[in-house]
């Protein structure tokens, strides 16, 4: 694999991100914000997520998975096949400014790179835009990836 370096530049502009009165969620949330493809399906994260949900009746009582933007089909099926609808908030395309805000409220953001030899060497803008949200980042990927 090729991994040479190439440099593609998105300007982040701090102002953006300095929505106010934005306070953290009372639930657990993992969130993700933006396309989750069929391809980015975390399904050993789904089965994780399940088996503390029936173990950890506290647990279970404060999770909610905020998926925020297109999700594909597979991974509302699989969401089901592991008993994970009943903590879903699913919600369309948001603003720029509302998905900050999702952003910044939620406990944990989740970043999930297609698990191919391909992207082991791309760094989503995604995870400049969630490092900016000051929150903690929960990545899945190819092993060795760049974004580990």
């Amino acid at each position: 694999m090729n991994c040479s370096p190439k440099l593609f530049t998105r300007k982040i502009n701090a102002l953006e991100y300095s929505v106010s009165d934005i306070q953290l969620d009372t639930k657990f949330t993992l969130a993700h914000i933006g396309t989750l493809s069929s391809e980015r399906n975390p399904e050993v994260l789904w089965r994780v997520i399940s088996d503390i949900v029936k173990c950890d009746k506290i647990f279970s009582s404060q999770f909610q998975l905020n998926l925020v933007g297109t999700v594909s089909k597979e991974i509302l099926k699989s969401l089901d096949t592991y008993g994970l609808s009943q903590f879903l908030n699913l919600v369309d395309y948001v603003s720029h400014e509302a998905a900050i805000r999702y952003q910044k409220q939620s406990q944990i953001l989740l970043l999930i790179e297609v698990d191919a030899e391909h992207t082991k060497c791309i760094i989503p803008g995604k995870l400049f835009e969630y490092m900016v949200s000051n929150r903690p980042i929960l990545a899945f990927g190819p092993k060795a990836a760049d974004i580990a």
